[in-house]
């Protein structure tokens, strides 16, 4: 018998037990919801922060400089102490021809408060304050996953292509990097590092939209194949039906055929049958035996199918037997004829 004191204790266990399940339980919930909400937070910090570094990025001197590298209008200087980008003026002159587009260049400037396109001048690190730097910084922001590839693509994927494929700008990172040779700081590693990344995510980007279009094609087909695939399916259809019910007709009709025959074959057998109990003839029993002999080995071998097609040589065997039977016996002309009309030769 377990006493009370026993009993007591192993009710307290069980409750300790429960009430740690609860607590873990309750743990796990607290720990979800704190995981979730800092998520959440991280979110929307990265959605601020990625909306004010668009907003900085897109300022009047920004679209001014892209504008002047897109147009190819900007050439790298290092004639003077400090270099500079200055504006071609050749490339001006051929602009001019372009009269919508030298008018929007013109306009652009004036906002800008210049008033001369062709003394246009800007210092290298002016480039890089207000241009370059911003994809070096934006680089190592996706470095550090708090600005994603697939966004960069999306808003600043022309803005980078321009600008480092810019054939003057190359220039000016070149010297930049032999300037900074000797230096542990590797120049506009973050930028080159992002321009590449982004041609590889296009590439990837343009094999899927591809295959999604191969898929696509692949899927749906056009009306006139599925026109043709419809009638294709009716014929085979059609022609699957006609031969079922034409080979149920005629196996049905040969089956009536065949049983009438054979009903023809016992009636001849109940004929002589009577006729052999009317008499005492030897000759006629004898007549009788042997052809029932034949008719039971005739329907044993199944040859009972083949009256019809004449083609199987034991059918055409167990004919001759029958026939050389009845000119054994020397049966009337009458009665051969009723063979000839179950037996067609």
């Amino acid at each position: 018998m377990v006493n009370s004191s026993e009993k007591k204790l192993v009710r307290w266990t069980a409750v300790l037990a429960i009430s740690t399940i609860l607590l873990v339980l309750i743990t796990a919930l607290t720990v979800y919801h704190a995981f979730e909400q800092l998520h959440e937070l991280s979110t929307t910090s990265n959605a601020e922060f990625v909306l004010k570094f668009r907003q900085n990025f897109y300022g009047a001197d920004t679209r001014t400089l892209e504008m002047l590298l897109d147009e190819n209008l900007l050439i790298f200087d290092t004639t003077l102490p400090i270099s500079n980008f200055r504006i071609d003026k050749q490339k001006i002159d051929s602009l001019k021809l372009d009269k919508a587009k030298f008018q929007a260049l013109k306009d652009l400037f004036k906002k800008e408060n210049i008033d001369n396109i062709e003394n246009y001048v800007v210092d290298a690190y002016y480039m890089d304050a207000e241009l370059l730097n911003h994809f070096e910084e934006m680089g190592y922001f996706e470095k550090q996953g708090i600005i994603s590839i697939d966004y960069i693509y999306e808003i600043f994927d022309w803005d980078i292509e321009t600008c480092w494929e810019n054939p003057e700008i190359k220039k000016f990172i070149a010297s930049e990097k032999y300037e900074f040779k000797d230096s542990q700081d590797e120049v506009y590693i973050n930028f080159e590092y992002l321009y590449n990344k982004l041609r590889e995510y296009d590439k990837s980007r343009l094999m899927k939209n591809q295959q999604i279009k191969e898929t696509k094609k692949t899927n749906n087909m056009s009306l006139q194949e599925i026109l043709i695939l419809i009638f294709t399916g009716v014929i085979a259809i059609s022609t699957a039906f006609y031969t079922y019910y034409s080979n149920k007709l005629w196996r049905e009709t040969n089956t009536n055929t065949l049983m009438s025959k054979f009903a023809l074959m016992m009636n001849y057998v109940e004929l002589l049958e009577k006729k052999t109990k009317e008499t005492t003839n030897e000759s006629e029993k004898q007549f009788m035996n042997e052809f029932k002999a034949l008719f039971t080995k005739f329907a044993l071998k199944g040859l009972f199918e083949q009256m019809d097609t004449k083609k199987s040589p034991e059918f055409n065997e167990f004919r001759e037997q029958i026939i050389s039977l009845f000119k054994k016996h020397k049966i009337s002309p009458e009665e051969m004829s009723f063979f000839n009309d179950i037996f067609p030769t």
